[in-house]
């Protein structure tokens, strides 16, 4: 195989897609046919073993396409796996990837799902064990969402599962691919519970018949506390292991007070930290003269209304905010400069704030609904500082009474449970856009 190969796939009743593998056998293009758009650049596994070499992850890597298939094998380097990877592809696409140990002791290997999302959709993963999913939204309002579902094997946190390959033994994790309505939500079993939480309410597994690790048996089945911060827990089934995050949130304005007297020690103050200590109640006055100039985070600059204001007002994510705020405080409102070149679809739902509804206010919620409010899905690739500003836009847009915007308080308390976990610089761009929100 010496060229890239496009596969049809044309599920009945559904949209055509086109997949695109590059000369060893990688996806590197996923398209609606006929459309120009790029929806996904990448959805393959790279394995390691537990010394694997960093710098040379595949060798003798093989490569066979057929009219409904491909398959593609490799070795892992310094160690005795040999991988197997195949799409097929029928009313559904089904991926499958084969860890075997051709070895006469056991191995440690190490498999991480790698994706890439494209300019024309969205991409959210739900990386729960056993239980994994996840989902492509394009731009056409109401248009069906491709959505992924584990059937075998695992996927854990950070989309990266560590296995146990016995002598002779195989590993095998299959993904299947179908269309679904945009509502739907991520499939789940009937016992997951709430995972959103404050960080003292109980987390409650109805389920006598599983094994949930480390937690109290009751009449309902399993209950265990939330507690602040990002949680893990182990639920063990009949023929697999979900791995159940429990986010509990504690109060935001705790855990800016944490951060404050580190800040009023500082002689000068990205926009994000005066911020941060105007709504902890320092005085505005002594914290503008603090304020260090520059383009980062112009919209922020903006609502503290500082010293070099109009030199602040490069391109950047924050206007739409800043300039309601502006306008409901009574402030004159300057002209918005154009947008960012490459601009990130937060930063234009921000700028959208600011004129009524239309269509690609629709295009834009078309995308990223489907991912945002699929509780507990959680958008690949975004910051913690990113996922704020959407609960920011998002809580905005919902008192404007735009469309389509999904309830941004799931994500919320993620913010703020990983927030709590989180060093203390990661946090303060966090938490000042929860905070005016």
């Amino acid at each position: 195989m010496n060229r890239h190969h496009v596969i049809t796939w044309d599920a009945s009743g559904a949209s055509a897609m086109h997949l695109e593998f590059d000369a060893t056998g990688d996806l590197v293009r996923l398209s609606p046919a006929g459309s120009g758009q790029t929806w996904l650049t990448r959805f393959a596994p790279l394995v390691t073993g537990a010394t694997g070499n960093a710098t040379r992850l595949r060798a003798d890597v093989r490569c066979e396409v057929d009219a409904d298939e491909v398959e593609q094998r490799w070795d892992v380097p310094g160690t005795d796996l040999r991988v197997r990877v195949r799409h097929t592809f029928d009313r559904t696409w089904q991926m499958r990837v084969m860890v075997r140990n051709s070895g006469s002791e056991p191995t440690e290997a190490r498999l991480r799902w790698e994706a890439g999302r494209g300019p024309d959709a969205q991409l959210g993963i739900h990386a729960a064990g056993g239980h994994a999913s996840c989902r492509v939204a394009g731009s056409t309002p109401g248009a069906e969402i491709l959505q992924g579902m584990l059937v075998a094997g695992a996927v854990g946190p950070g989309a990266a599962t560590r296995m146990r390959v016995e002598p002779g033994g195989t590993s095998v994790t299959t993904w299947k691919f179908d269309w679904a309505d945009p509502t739907s939500p991520p499939p789940l079993p009937t016992w997951w519970p709430r995972t959103d939480l404050d960080a003292d309410d109980p987390v409650v597994i109805c389920d006598a018949d599983l094994v949930v690790v480390n937690a109290t048996s009751s009449e309902q089945g399993w209950e265990l506390p939330a507690a602040p911060g990002v949680r893990r827990v182990e639920v063990v089934e009949a023929t697999r292991i979900g791995i159940v995050e429990i986010f509990g949130a504690p109060r935001a304005e705790s855990l800016a007070q944490d951060l404050c007297p580190g800040l009023d020690e500082r002689a000068d103050l990205a926009p994000a930290e005066a911020m941060l200590l105007v709504q902890a109640g320092r005085p505005v006055g002594d914290i503008r003269p603090r304020l260090r100039i520059g383009d980062d985070e112009p919209g922020l600059r903006r609502l503290l209304g500082g010293p070099g204001e109009e030199a602040c007002l490069a391109p950047g994510f924050g206007h739409g905010i800043a300039t309601l705020h502006e306008l409901a405080m009574g402030r004159r409102v300057p002209t918005l400069p154009p947008v960012t070149d490459n601009a990130s679809d937060v930063e234009l739902a921000d700028r959208m704030l600011l004129s009524a509804p239309d269509m690609p206010w629709l295009e834009l919620m078309a995308g990223l609904g489907p991912v945002m409010g699929a509780w507990p899905m959680q958008p690949w690739g975004w910051g913690l500082a990113e996922i704020a500003r959407w609960v920011a836009v998002a809580s905005l847009a919902r008192h404007l009474g735009r469309p389509g915007v999904p309830d941004p308080e799931p994500l919320r308390r993620l913010v703020l449970a990983r927030c709590h976990d989180e060093p203390p610089p990661t946090r303060v761009a966090a938490l000042v856009w929860l905070s005016i929100s």
